[in-house]
């Protein structure tokens, strides 16, 4: 029945922890995207809470300019979080299967899914810096106008 749901079966979850287990450096992978994945997920609920405060900000009586300024910063949070949900992905079955072949494949599959992660986690906290620091502007200015 869960083979049916999700697409996958007991084989295919055998192939890939016997793929995994192949791994020479598994423990180093593993353990880099364990770290990435609860940094993301970390920095994922700032995104969420802050998604939130600009949607209070956004349903108050403000001028059209306001209304553009927490729009953007709304649609802007709301890239970055589906970017940092990338992060979180998993590999394996059913959807991001591991390709069968050589070892030295899956360990390049690994590596770029490591640096691609690192990437995506590097670019989106120094995003979030910036649409943070930015809301707080926005709230002081309007504070002041």
């Amino acid at each position: 029945m869960l083979a049916t749901v999700v697409g996958a079966g007991p084989d295919d979850e055998k192939l890939f922890e016997a793929q995994r287990a192949a791994l020479e450096n598994r423990d180093h992978f593993l353990h880099d995207m364990s770290v990435i994945d609860a940094k993301s997920s970390a920095l994922l609920t700032h995104v969420s809470i802050m998604l939130a405060v600009v949607a209070v900000f956004l349903g108050q009586q403000n001028g059209v300019l306001w209304k553009w300024v927490f729009t953007v910063e709304l649609a802007a949070f709301s890239v970055v979080a589906v970017f940092l949900l990338r992060c979180v992905d998993i590999l394996g079955p059913p959807f991001r299967r591991l390709p069968i072949g050589a070892e030295a494949s899956i360990e390049g599959v690994y590596r770029d899914e490591v640096l691609w992660r690192r990437a995506i986690f590097q670019g989106m906290v120094r995003a979030v810096r910036l649409l943070t620091v930015a809301l707080i502007a926005a709230v002081f200015i309007k504070a002041l106008v």
